[in-house]
């Protein structure tokens, strides 16, 4: 949906352009801004975990951080996409969804509140897909509230509190913060109500980062192996929650992984650090399984361009350079489904000319990585 996605990027003009909702879902982590990107990949995937468990990794060994950590862009083009009049684009990640769930509803809800509270879950989805996001987030959380063993109002309440944070101006730190405050205490809830709740997973992931884009990348380094385990954990379960033709959760999950794996460092630093390393090679695999799942998404093809690209330029693998091109070049031709799939495919085209430059690729720009690693 990004997890993950998030990561939607982030245009330099007003947060909300528009309130019409998409024809197509955004996935979720994937369309969030650039600093949400390059923190997360702090959070790269090292195996499967079946314990979801804070794990708070110490940073007294790393030298003390600069007053403000800065994400420098690489010298490379940065281009954009704007709507038919001209202006910036900024889309949230609105999903495909035509009907909420409601057997859960049914199956705990004490009969006596039953049309009351299906009226609350109607509306509180409606809110979502009309972009007013705090009031479906208080709507979901009533329902969470009065259904206490259910995970599903859960994640979705964590989902419409961490939509409602991206609308907020990045400098009111303080909103910012205590909307994903909220985002990650619910998904967390749903996790403790349904561990098998791969939903609450991914939007507990996809909260950790944004706070960390929001407090700092040291928070990020102190949840990176929470966020590990969360996101392995997430992708082990192998969940079959669709909404809309072209969008899964796991899909998702696979993608995010693809994208964080590519773009942290492979470091024994850095895993030391914060026990997280790169792994390009798992990026492949889990970029491939994304397109697998999802053929037509532009987005997937180019970030499996992207990775085999990232991977031959690091291992001097020229066949892998060759077949990133390839599949670049096919995702031009591909049916745009999502409206930043113009600028992905823009980027595709930077990259397939300079493939130096994918291992740093976000949709704000090329990234310095390594600087930011090495500013923990």
């Amino acid at each position: 949906m990004i997890l993950l996605r998030a990561a939607s990027f982030r245009p330099t003009t007003e947060r909300r352009a528009s309130h019409s909702r998409p024809a197509a879902l955004v996935p979720p982590m994937l369309r969030s801004p650039t600093t949400f990107v390059i923190v997360l990949a702090l959070a790269a995937l090292t195996g499967p975990a079946r314990a979801i468990d804070d794990d708070v990794v110490s940073t007294d060994i790393a030298p003390p951080p600069p007053p403000e950590t800065h994400l420098e862009m690489l010298d490379a083009p940065r281009p954009s996409i704007t709507d038919h009049q001209g202006k910036p684009v900024h889309m949230t990640d609105l999903t495909e969804i035509v009907e909420p769930d409601t057997a859960w509803l049914e199956a705990k809800a004490a009969p006596e509140r039953l049309d009351a509270l299906r009226a609350v879950l109607h509306e509180a989805h409606q809110n979502e897909l009309n972009v007013e996001f705090e009031a479906a987030a208080r709507g979901f959380e009533q329902l969470a509230d009065e259904v206490p063993d259910a995970a599903y109002p859960a994640w979705r309440a964590s989902r419409a509190w961490w939509r409602a944070s991206d609308l907020v101006p990045e400098s009111d730190v303080e909103t910012r913060g205590a909307y994903l405050d909220r985002a990650d205490a619910l998904a967390q809830k749903g996790i403790e109500r349904d561990p098998g709740c791969a939903e609450c997973m991914l939007w507990r992931y996809a909260s950790l980062g944004r706070l960390a884009t929001t407090r700092g990348l040291l928070s990020a380094a102190r949840n990176a192996r929470t966020m590990n385990k969360l996101l392995n954990r997430g992708i082990e379960l192998r969940p079959t929650r669709t909404e809309g033709q072209h969008n899964s959760t796991l899909g998702n999950l696979y993608y995010a992984s693809a994208v964080f794996n590519r773009m942290v460092p492979e470091s024994v630093w850095l895993r030391l650090l914060v026990g997280v390393s790169g792994d390009k090679e798992r990026a492949v695999k889990d970029a491939k399984n994304a397109v697998a799942l999802h053929p037509q998404r532009v987005d997937y093809q180019v970030e499996l361009g992207a990775v085999l690209l990232c991977l031959g330029t690091e291992k001097n693998r020229d066949e892998a350079i060759d077949e990133g091109r390839s599949v670049l070049e096919q995702a031009s031709h591909s049916e745009r489904l999502l409206p930043t799939d113009d600028l992905d495919l823009e980027f595709a085209r930077i990259m397939s000319e300079r493939p130096e430059l994918a291992c740093s690729f976000s949709r704000d720009g090329f990234i310095d990585v390594k600087k930011a690693a090495k500013s923990l």
